[in-house]
């Protein structure tokens, strides 16, 4: 499956900015990013999960999902934030801008 093809294919889709980015300090590692589109926060990466260069203030289009709405990803102990998410992201794709990842979402609404 695509990247595209997995965004299409998730619950919800929109188009975020990174505005938060931390390491994990466990002996597996990790990276963990906050979105932020609109209100929404969302989560991606994880424990043992390294991320590409993903900097703050870069653009995606996202394929999100709202399950874990309301939680926090907080790991005292692996030096993860305590960020209360709307949602953990399935698959992300860099755009140029807001105004790419806004025509690639209406792309992928037809």
């Amino acid at each position: 499956m695509t990247v595209l093809a997995a965004i299409k294919a998730a619950p919800k889709r929109c188009v975020a900015t990174v505005i938060e980015r931390a390491e994990e300090c466990s002996s597996a590692g990790g990276s963990h990013v906050l979105l932020l589109s609109s209100a929404l926060k969302i989560h991606f990466g994880g424990h043992g999960v390294n991320l590409p260069a993903m900097t703050v203030g870069d653009v995606y289009l996202v394929g999100w999902d709202p399950k874990d709405a309301g939680t926090s990803v907080e790991n005292r102990k692996w030096c993860v934030p305590a960020w209360t998410i709307d949602g953990r992201a399935i698959a992300v794709l860099p755009v140029a801008d807001e105004a790419e990842g806004t025509r690639l979402l209406a792309e992928l609404a037809k």
